[in-house]
């Protein structure tokens, strides 16, 4: 299962909202191959799931993962950061053995 802050399922809602989402879209979160440390972080909106989807609701946002995405990401939590030095979602992982100095990569 994957934790959303309140401050990241905000900002999730209220794009959701723009793209006229909110009623049945939800937030992927997925991991794909390549980057520096092997793996890259994925989110999209998405107004549908498929069949084989793991479904989960955290503060309000319903959270899509994909079956090969789901080990690699069950108990990472999802934050949105908007300060003077950062601004943006942040997965902090604990399947991730290392991470990359941008933050968008992990090796598992």
């Amino acid at each position: 299962m994957i934790n959303i802050s309140e401050s990241a399922a905000q900002m999730i809602k209220n794009m959701l909202a723009e793209h006229e989402m909110i009623e049945q879209g939800g937030l992927r979160v997925f991991v794909k191959e390549g980057c520096c440390s092997g793996y890259s972080y994925g989110m999209a909106l998405e107004q549908e799931t498929a069949p084989e989807d793991q479904i989960s609701e955290c503060n309000g946002v319903r959270v899509m993962v994909d079956p090969q995405s789901l080990p690699l990401l069950d108990g990472a939590h999802i934050d949105y950061l908007d300060d003077n030095q950062n601004q943006g979602f942040r997965i902090s992982n604990p399947n991730a053995s290392s991470q990359c100095g941008c933050g968008n990569s992990f090796n598992a």
